[in-house]
């Protein structure tokens, strides 16, 4: 059995569609901000997630603008079924070609505030009298490597607290939290806050004022840097167009939105920083770039360029060409063992010892160490380097890790 046909009605860019889907592999292809990822977000309220537990739930800003009193509706039809399938899902089969097909439609629920979904089974969209059937055929979502939507458009304001703290001085931070509070205790005079506090003023009186009388007040807190980013959004859209939600825009946009946001953060930043990237994007280039920036601009400070692997490394020293003074002190190109191991573990050896220890490439080339650090400690050595050291007395000899 597999997925044959997707009908969406009345949701985000889908007006009224129907997909077609092939038995293996189905590839979408579009300029973005042409609907594919809402044909595969249509996908997610239509039918159920293998753990059963939704990730995806329907919003009222799902719904077309112009359209909202339109009933947004999702429909799927599965193909293939076996003699069993077919026995499985008689509720919803259409015995003329032999398919499954259930309608999912929500509805506002007044009571609630809130969108509720109602499915119908078979071509005739009766009752769906077995809907434990139909949870069996589920879903697994696998999210976008990068999800811009979550990173720039959701109360997880770290990327833009950043952002704004490189832009912007501390004293322009502060002057912005004070304004930013000052209009919200503005509001306080709203009449919805005022009739609010007035309503509960009065039955809380009634409780309280024979014994000790308190009062209320419903107002805004005041709020830090960190908690009005939160509050922040970043919207987009076509030049023309009042910005919207990111969820409105295609993904291919908002990752571009995301990386031009990376890109002013590496432009701004000005202490250490952390890049992570995948193979062949150009972090090694970059890095060594902004290396060689730092180096030039600030010639009398050391600058470190630090990787986790030798092999890193090596590639950043090629990347260096001519300019190999870079690569001397007080500016340092290299691993994290090697740094350790020279402004770390060496300074301390000579003060304790008064020699230099001789580094070698690999604890592997002392077996005799490694049976005699496993059998006292019960490890293996996990550095990366040893060190042989030779005491003061010729005749005995020791190997230190």
């Amino acid at each position: 059995m597999h997925l044959r046909q997707l009908g969406i009605t009345n949701f985000r860019s889908r007006y009224d569609v129907d997909v077609e889907f092939q038995p293996d592999i189905t590839l979408l292809v579009g300029e973005n901000n042409s609907g594919k990822s809402d044909v595969i977000e249509a996908l997610r309220p239509a039918t159920t997630p293998l753990n059963r537990r939704s990730t995806r739930w329907f919003d009222e800003a799902d719904l077309i603008h112009g359209r909202e009193t339109q009933e947004p509706q999702f429909k799927v039809t599965y193909d293939g079924l076996t003699q069993v399938q077919r026995a499985h899902y008689i509720a919803s089969l259409d015995v003329g070609n032999q398919r499954a097909t259930y309608t999912t439609m929500y509805r506002r629920d007044a009571a609630r505030q809130q969108m509720r979904p109602s499915v119908t089974a078979g071509p005739v969209e009766g009752p769906d009298s077995e809907p434990e059937k139909r949870d069996q055929i589920a879903h697994v979502y696998l999210t976008p490597l990068r999800d811009a939507q979550r990173e720039l458009d959701s109360s997880d304001g770290n990327r833009l607290l950043r952002i704004i703290r490189y832009l912007t001085t501390e004293d322009e931070q502060e002057d912005f939290r004070r304004a930013a509070n000052a209009s919200l205790r503005e509001v306080k005079g709203h009449g919805v806050l005022t009739s609010t506090t007035t309503e509960i003023q009065g039955h809380l009186g009634q409780l309280t004022e024979s014994v000790r009388g308190q009062t209320v007040e419903v107002a805004f807190a005041e709020y830090e840097l960190h908690r009005l980013a939160r509050s922040l959004r970043i919207k987009m859209a076509e030049a023309g167009i009042p910005p919207t939600d990111l969820t409105e825009s295609g993904l291919g946009y908002a990752n571009l939105l995301f990386i031009a946001t990376v890109i002013l953060e590496l432009r701004k930043a000005q202490d250490s920083l952390f890049a992570a990237a995948c193979p062949g994007a150009g972090k090694t280039r970059a890095m060594v770039a902004r290396f060689l920036k730092r180096t030039a601009e600030e010639n009398r400070r050391g600058v470190a360029l630090i990787s986790f692997t030798n092999a890193a490394v090596e590639e950043a020293r090629r990347h260096f060409g001519y300019q190999t003074d870079t690569l001397r002190a007080p500016h340092f190109v290299g691993a994290f063992d090697t740094i350790i191991h020279r402004f770390l573990v060496t300074p301390l050896y000579v003060k304790a010892f008064n020699q230099k220890p001789n580094y070698e490439p690999d604890g592997r080339a002392h077996p005799d160490l490694s049976r005699q650090t496993k059998r006292h400690h019960g490890i293996r050595p996990t550095t990366s380097r040893t060190f042989t050291h030779a005491s003061r007395a010729p005749a005995r000899r020791r190997r230190t890790t």
